[in-house]
């Protein structure tokens, strides 16, 4: 699932009504009056491309893991292709063999809407006390299966952060030779703005020998500087560190 946990839409033309309309179209458009045999032919082709798209949309399903929520049939992605699946085979009358999809899959069926859980049962049968008591050993349970996600989607987060981390010391690491060359060119600049000597008007001096001809080293401040698209740079690289290790710190 996304990071809006908005499922994907499946896609027109990968539907049971997209693909009739292709193969209607090309029916209806046709240059002259079909046969027969060509009817058939045609038929033929609109059920084999819709057995087809079964077998596509079965390569995409999520094999099952109780540690990954998003395998489970209820996750949206995941139940949006196995919708698709169950309309398709309804339009070509085929009886569903869930099982032998889980063989080849290893994804869980859409559960059945007017199924009943062991809870529910339990709770429609017990005495009054026993169902107090089903409902709290069913609200433990649910606690358990969100901490479970819960921690599913931290380690997810975590794993992010540290991909991040590791791609950005790898650029430090590579823009290091650069980096020094720079600062090396500051340096020298920084050096030789120091030691600027400004011209003295001789003229001033011409009854004094030239070796007492006077000259003082310019207080002059340096007016030069690295790059501005660099120093904004550095400072961004400052601020994500800093959001990242606040997004840690909130976590835990």
């Amino acid at each position: 699932m996304n990071k809006n946990n908005k499922p994907k839409q499946t896609w027109y033309f990968d539907t049971v009504e997209g693909i009739d309309s292709v193969y209607d179209k090309t029916r209806d458009f046709a240059d002259h009056k079909w046969t027969p045999k060509e009817n058939t032919d045609h038929e033929k082709a609109r059920r084999e491309a819709k057995l087809g798209m079964i077998k596509d949309e079965e390569k995409k399903l999520k094999k099952f893991s109780n540690e990954d929520i998003t395998s489970y049939p209820s996750d949206p992605e995941q139940k949006r292709i196995l919708t698709n699946i169950d309309s398709l085979e309804k339009n070509l009358k085929i009886m569903p063999d869930t099982w032998k999809r889980y063989v080849r899959t290893g994804a869980l069926p859409i559960g059945d809407p007017n199924y009943k859980s062991t809870w529910d049962m339990m709770k429609e049968i017990g005495s009054p006390k026993e169902k107090r008591e089903y409902a709290r050993m069913e609200r433990e349970d649910e606690l358990k299966t969100k901490k479970r996600e819960n921690l599913q989607k931290f380690t997810e987060k975590r794993e992010k952060i540290n991909a991040f981390r590791k791609a950005r010391a790898e650029k430090i690491k590579k823009s290091e030779p650069a980096t020094k060359m720079a600062q090396e060119i500051v340096n020298a600049v920084e050096d030789q703005a120091k030691n600027i000597v400004a011209p003295v008007q001789l003229e001033l001096f011409e009854n004094l020998p030239i070796q007492y001809a006077p000259t003082r080293p310019v207080d002059k401040s340096f007016t030069g500087g690295l790059h501005e698209g660099f120093v904004k740079s550095k400072i961004k690289d400052a601020e994500d560190m800093a959001r990242i290790e606040k997004e840690i710190n909130d976590e835990v």
